[in-house]
């Protein structure tokens, strides 16, 4: 196989590494069109082999540089403090409220025993502590 003069990323945007059997010529239009797949397809590398010809076709990353514009806003004006009494604190301690459930660990409900048994108890049904 016969490499190109051109080394990859010489001249283009595109790298684009070519290479032929003697007496075989490499379609400039097909490279041409790699290489907008390439951009259109936001891909790093394609190849192909055809017909004993195989091109690669490379495109080296680049930065993109994003400018982002922010609109200027004026402060926003302080809010008004509500003039009446502050909000009542609870009668009773949370941790001693009726509806808290006391556990000395963190851990997973079964409903049931086992996936196809029946359910310990259904949703909505009373139980006796």
């Amino acid at each position: 196989m016969k490499r190109s003069g051109h080394e990859p990323g010489a001249g283009n945007k595109f790298g684009a590494a070519k290479q032929a059997s003697q007496g075989q010529r490499v379609d400039i239009g097909q490279v041409r069109a790699l290489a907008e797949i390439l951009g259109v397809m936001d891909l790093s590398e394609i190849e192909i082999e055809e017909g004993g010809v195989r091109i690669r076709v490379t495109r080296h990353a680049t930065a993109k540089s994003t400018q982002v514009v922010l609109p200027v806003e004026p402060a926003p004006s302080p809010l008004p403090h509500p003039s009446g009494p502050a909000a009542a604190e609870p009668s009773v301690p949370l941790a001693e409220h009726p509806g808290v459930v006391k556990s000395p660990m963190v851990g997973t409900v079964y409903r049931r025993p086992s996936p196809e048994a029946k359910a310990f108890v259904e949703v909505g049904a009373e139980v006796k502590a």
